[in-house]
């Protein structure tokens, strides 16, 4: 049967205009009137062949630019990097930079302060990177020189840079489409499953969590943040609502998925209250600036809003509570001697673990995971407060390693009693990246993507229906694009195929070993401590020790005894950036992070393995060991100029 617009019929009114048209006007009118609705119809009947004309060339285009893409692309390319830089030296890149990128941008390596004078390789300065495979960078000359530099930083790069695989899925997928999530695909959901299968067997976010994608992971806990909040403010009001039936009826609506009800924020705000870490960093959208200690007690920060409650870091080795065996060689290898509490409930110090062997290693894990519960106290003080003041705790949020704030490694127990508490107190958990016990939501960021803008929230079902039931659809227009669904599941088969997750258990256990014999054994004046799991490390420079206050004062009130445990270590941010710096000279990168600034931050691509290990450990010995010269001829000069 045809279509009624292609019958016959649709040229009936034309005769008729034409009849209006010679009655009702002149004759130079009638003319030109009927000159273009004889035109108007010629045109329409040649427009359906015009259209299959302009398609057929189009795809005709489309199919020429396809082959001279494929056939640049079986062409060297370092062609490709030579066009990119062509016409710009690294002086006029950084000049424009300069001039039209935001200055609070930073620039790896850019200052040259702490510098060292003399490097064997002469490399310094800001890096060109214009190309990079697996754990390296290329830092391109103006020569047309290239030097490796081995990256232990970028560990966003997850499966190593320039990855062949995901080159390959991400052309195939712009080739195809890429749109948003408003459309079935069969990617989506097929990652969306294979991502809830990284969780533990039997734990809820597996079996029953529902994924949010997004850009980024500032993204990702903005999202959180936002649900934990809806959350609570159900649940707030429905137990507001016990005793008024119109606020019971209203919330019960909302989370029905039928408006009304308490605001998306809750009641009054919602469930506001939230808890962090010190020295956390979350994002840097404006609601996770204010729960990101690590940037509003920097520079440029503020006094954060009343909701906000900051606990101690949990930092066994400088921290509130210390246990400096925790970590260290002997404990891991068995050998745990004494481990000493600073601080403890009694008000003095005590000394909670000591034995060798496997007893020892033992003694050594309780004695950390009391202190994780002590450190976990202060979660639970809060929550008391808070209900004493009849406010609903909200969210509690944290990394599973405080990264920026110096690479601490959560103690055992800590989490466990944290979660406990928050939840007594009817808050969320959120988990800055997965964690060993099983928060309500976890939030994913950049590693998953390789690089590409890519994130994830896993929450509870009850949560994220809560969210859904407020009425207000939530959409990404880029969150669970096409092409970020694409890379994120090939990301996670190569992790499968190329066994990347063993590689960082292996060469990371490996790693950390060699950095403790061959820096923290022979230096322990400069290193302090190596900590981490897997491949995300941190060295932390110190400066010596120095007595606790405390202990002074009980020694001048005649106790004259004195313990290693009596002693704090002082962070050395200069050591930190001068064996960063003297590293670079290498062709080595690292980064320095922490609240004090002293604290090498080693957190490489998964493909990281045993060779550059013993690269980074001979680079970082060498550095270790030109620094320390430098400062026993520093103090000579000293005491000359003394003496």
């Amino acid at each position: 049967m045809m279509h009624p617009k292609s019958s016959g019929s649709s040229n009936a009114p034309l005769p008729l205009l034409v009849a209006i048209a010679l009655a009702s006007a002149s004759a130079a009118t009638a003319a030109t009137t009927i000159f273009f609705l004889l035109l108007h119809k010629r045109l329409k009947n040649q427009a359906p062949s015009n259209q299959r004309q302009q398609s057929q060339q189009w795809q005709q285009q489309q199919q020429r630019e396809r082959q001279h893409l494929q056939q640049q692309q079986q062409h060297d390319p370092e062609q490709h990097k030579e066009d990119l830089a062509r016409g710009l030296t690294r002086t006029q890149i950084f000049s424009y930079r300069q001039a039209h990128l935001a200055n609070n941008l930073s620039l790896s390596f850019f200052s040259s302060n702490s510098s060292p004078s003399v490097s064997p390789r002469g490399q310094s300065g800001p890096l060109c990177v214009l190309s990079g495979r697996g754990s390296y960078l290329h830092d391109h000359h103006d020569d047309g020189s290239m030097f490796q530099i081995l990256d232990c930083v970028n560990n966003v790069a997850h499966v190593g840079h320039s990855h062949p695989k995901l080159a390959l899925i991400a052309a195939n997928q712009l080739n195809l489409i890429n749109t948003n999530t408003r459309y079935l695909h069969p990617t989506r959901v097929r990652y969306a499953k294979k991502l809830l299968e990284t969780f533990p067997v039997g734990s809820f976010l597996r079996e029953e969590g529902k994924v949010f994608f997004v850009n980024s992971g500032s993204e990702a806990n903005d999202l959180a943040l936002r649900m934990a909040r809806v959350y609570g403010g159900i649940k707030e009001g429905r137990e507001a609502g016990r005793d008024d039936p119109d606020l019971r009826e209203g919330t019960e609506r909302r989370a029905d998925g039928k408006g009304g009800g308490v605001s998306e924020g809750g009641r009054e705000g919602g469930a506001m209250e939230t808890i962090v870490l010190a020295g956390a960093y979350h994002g840097h959208t404006a609601s996770l600036i204010e729960v990101s200690p690590y940037k509003y007690e920097g520079k440029g920060g503020f006094d954060p809003p009343g909701y906000i409650h900051k606990i101690s870091a949990p930092d066994v080795y400088r921290g509130k509570y210390r246990c400096l065996a925790w970590g260290k060689a002997a404990c891991a290898a068995g050998g745990c001697t004494s481990v000493s509490v600073a601080g403890g409930a009694a008000g003095g110090d005590a000394l909670l673990g000591a034995g060798n062997g496997t007893d020892g290693a033992k003694d050594c894990i309780t004695a950390a995971a009391a202190i994780g519960k002590q450190y976990a106290e202060e979660v639970k003080q809060i929550c008391l407060s808070l209900r004493l003041q009849n406010k609903r705790m909200g969210a509690f949020i944290a990394e599973s390693i405080l990264g920026c704030g110096g690479q601490v490694v959560l103690p055992p127990s800590f989490l466990m009693h944290c979660y406990e508490y928050v939840r007594e107190a009817g808050g969320v958990c959120i988990a800055d990246e997965v964690q060993d016990v099983c928060p309500d939501i976890v939030t994913m960021g950049k590693p998953m993507g390789n690089g590409f803008p890519l994130g994830a929230v896993v929450a509870r079902r009850e949560i994220a229906d809560a969210f859904a039931g407020s009425g207000m659809e939530y959409f990404n227009t880029f969150g669970g694009s096409n092409l970020s669904c694409a890379i994120g599941e090939a990301v996670l088969d190569i992790i499968h195929q190329e066994r990347l997750q063993e590689n960082a258990l292996i060469t990371g256990a490996y790693l950390k070993e060699q950095l403790r014999e061959r820096l923290l054994v022979p230096w322990p004046s400069v290193i302090g401590d190596v900590r981490g799991l897997g491949l995300f490390l941190g060295v932390e420079c110190i400066e010596g020790t120095e007595e606790k206050e405390e202990e002074e004062e009980a020694r001048e009130e005649g106790d004259n005894k004195k313990g290693w445990e009596d002693e704090v270590p002082i962070p050395s941010s200069e050591a930190a950036g001068w064996i960063a710096a003297w590293a670079r000279g290498e062709g080595v990168q690292v980064s320095v992070d922490g609240p004090a600034a002293n604290v090498l931050k080693i957190k490489p691509p998964l493909c990281f393995g045993i060779e550059e290990a013993d690269l980074l450990v001979a680079t970082l010995e060498k550095a270790v060991g030109e620094y320390t010269l430098m400062q026993r001829k520093r103090r000579g000069k000293e005491g000359g100029r003394e003496t």
